[in-house]
């Protein structure tokens, strides 16, 4: 039990005396901090004995006068004290509540897990802002003697807490300290929470079941909607099956989710450049995004050229833009050996695959569509004549 009182009593008094409607609970109040705002209210902490808990609702507590004021009040180990106590008792909204009553150590801006010397080790690698709201943190947790009870994200008053049961894991090494007990290996993780609007968390905070809270700063949430930073969340080792679909539900899936959102939102600036001057109306237009191998694009004039279609417009999209340069240098040595005019579009982002087409189709001006891969060619000699026959023109 926590409340408020206008009397700072010792930390230490006899005995406590709960009246509720249906019950009178005996138990000992067990410290009673300091005045830390000065308005002459002081929070108590009480232990109970229930053995009925559902006692209807509290009318009374009684405590005994006690006229020597304890020098212990308001101290750390006091809240220290009463983490470790709570730590023994189910979860739920009234520890909650307990918990928030209780003095703790503000963050500091520093590392203050490792002042601790415990056999504990925090390492945040990356935390990535997971639109519209959330974060991703991807770092490892060595825990060898199971002295964490909870994991949060601290930002002044409001704590966000990390629930571990649905992180993902993942095999981490790290280098051994003997001095600290440290093994060889860590298990390393990926986690995901929404924190409340405003700034980003301050730090990570770290209670052990002992009570004690350490703090590790945060660095700020860097964007990450791209293509390779989601196949890197998605790359996940294989989850353990009672876990895999709590991991999915609450961790990866809500990651990938919000970063390809944003991803397929983006609007990059893309351009286009005519290789040979374009057919004024096709009336056929393939569309063929290019990723990686850039060389299917000569591979594919080279083929196309042996027989040339008129009213076809011939659209490569560059998905990549880290081989814009090279895309370059291939365009202009195609349209000097094999003289077929083609468009080559930029994106000037990594969007994937179908928004790829969808750009191509953007900028078509055929009134036939057709979708082509890069590494598809025409067998035979037939070039581009078996366009017009698909189109039934």
């Amino acid at each position: 039990m926590a409340g408020q009182t206008t009397r700072p009593w010792p930390a230490t008094l006899p005995a406590a005396e709960a009246r509720f409607e249906g019950a009178v609970l005996t138990g000992s109040l067990l410290t009673v901090f300091g005045d830390a705002d000065g308005h002459g209210v002081h929070a108590f902490l009480a232990l109970l004995h229930a053995p009925h808990p559902a006692c209807g609702q509290l009318l009374e507590l009684v405590v005994p006068a006690h006229p020597r004021l304890s020098g212990a009040t308001a101290c750390a180990a006091a809240g220290r004290a009463g983490r470790a106590l709570l730590n023994g008792f189910p979860a739920g909204p009234a520890s909650a509540a307990l918990r928030a009553s209780l003095p703790r150590p503000d963050f500091a801006g520093t590392d203050s897990l490792t002042a601790l010397a415990l056999p504990i080790r925090l390492v945040i690698d990356a935390v990535v802002q997971v639109p519209p709201d959330g974060i991703a943190i991807a770092g490892a947790l060595f825990d060898p003697m199971r002295l964490v009870a909870r994991v949060g994200l601290r930002r002044g008053d409001v704590l966000t807490p990390l629930d571990r049961k649905v992180w993902a894991e993942l095999p981490r090494p790290v280098e051994a300290t003997a001095e600290r007990g440290a093994g060889p290996d860590t298990s390393g993780f990926i986690a995901h929470a929404i924190p409340p609007s405003g700034p980003p968390p301050d730090c990570l905070e770290i209670e052990t079941r002992d009570g004690d809270i350490g703090h590790l700063p945060l660095p700020p949430p860097q964007p990450g909607a791209s293509l390779s930073v989601i196949q890197q969340f998605l790359a996940v080792p294989r989850q353990p099956l009672a876990r895999m679909a709590a991991v999915m539900t609450h961790t990866i899936g809500p990651i990938a989710r919000g970063l390809n959102r944003a991803r397929l939102a983006q609007r990059p600036a893309s351009r286009r450049t005519e290789y040979g001057p374009p057919p004024a109306a096709p009336a056929r237009s393939l569309i063929i995004p290019l990723h990686g191998r850039l060389d299917f694009m000569a591979m594919q004039l080279a083929l196309f050229s042996a027989r040339p279609d008129p009213g076809a417009e011939i659209i490569y999209v560059l998905d990549d833009p880290q081989l814009w340069n090279e895309a370059e240098r291939q365009a202009q040595s195609c349209i000097v050996r094999f003289g077929l005019p083609f468009s080559l579009i930029d994106l000037g982002a990594n969007l994937g695959y179908a928004p790829a087409n969808n750009a191509g189709i953007a900028a078509a001006r055929g009134h036939h569509l057709c979708l082509l891969n890069s590494d598809v060619f025409p067998a035979g000699n037939q070039g581009l004549a078996w366009l017009a026959t698909l189109c039934g023109t």
